[in-house]
C-alpha cells in the first residue's frame, strides 16, 4: 500500500476500499483472490485501525455449489523482511460461490491500530505498508446437481 500516511489522511479514507490483484495471486488450483483494505478503518466505528478482508475473485460467476475450505494469514510485513518484526493474524474459513450483490469475504474490520504499526516500525519510510496474504485451501469441491 503506498503512502499510507497522505492515503489514510485524505477525505475518503473510508470510502476507499484498495483491491489487489495480481496474476501470482492465484493458489495451485487456478483459485484467483483478492485482499481488501481500508486505510482507516472500513467504517467510524474502526477508525484508526487498518481493516483487511480476503474474498475470491469474481464469486459471483462461480457454479452453484461451489466452496474452498481455507485458511489463511494476513500480514504487515517489516520492511527489512524479519518476519519477527512483523504483525499477523489468521484464520480458518469457508468461501462459497455467492450471487449478486452477494460478497464472499471474511477478515478483520481491526485487524491494527495505526498506533501499533507505528510502534513496531511498520510503516516504511517511503510511506509504504507491507501487506501480505498467505492462502492454503484445505479442501476444494463443487456440487452440480443433474
Amino acid at each position: 500500500v503506498p503512502d499510507f500516511e497522505t492515503a489514510r489522511r485524505s477525505d475518503a479514507a473510508r470510502a476507499h476500499k484498495g483491491m489487489y490483484h495480481d496474476a501470482g495471486f492465484v493458489d495451485a488450483a487456478g483459485n484467483r483472490w483478492l485482499l481488501y483494505y481500508f486505510l482507516d478503518g472500513d467504517g467510524a466505528d474502526n477508525a484508526g485501525h487498518v481493516s483487511l478482508y480476503l474474498s475470491v475473485r469474481d464469486a459471483a460467476t462461480l457454479p452453484f455449489g461451489w466452496q474452498k475450505h481455507a485458511t489463511f494469514t494476513m500480514s504487515v510485513d517489516h520492511a527489512s523482511g524479519d518476519a519477527s518484526r512483523g504483525y499477523a493474524k489468521w484464520a480458518t474459513q469457508v468461501f462459497r460461490a455467492a450471487p449478486p450483490p452477494a460478497v464472499q469475504d471474511w477478515g478483520w474490520p481491526k485487524f491494527a491500530a495505526h498506533t501499533e504499526l507505528r510502534a513496531r516500525d511498520l510503516i516504511g519510510t517511503d510511506g509504504a505498508l507491507r501487506v501480505r496474504a498467505t492462502v492454503t485451501v484445505s479442501v476444494s469441491s463443487t456440487d452440480i446437481a443433474r
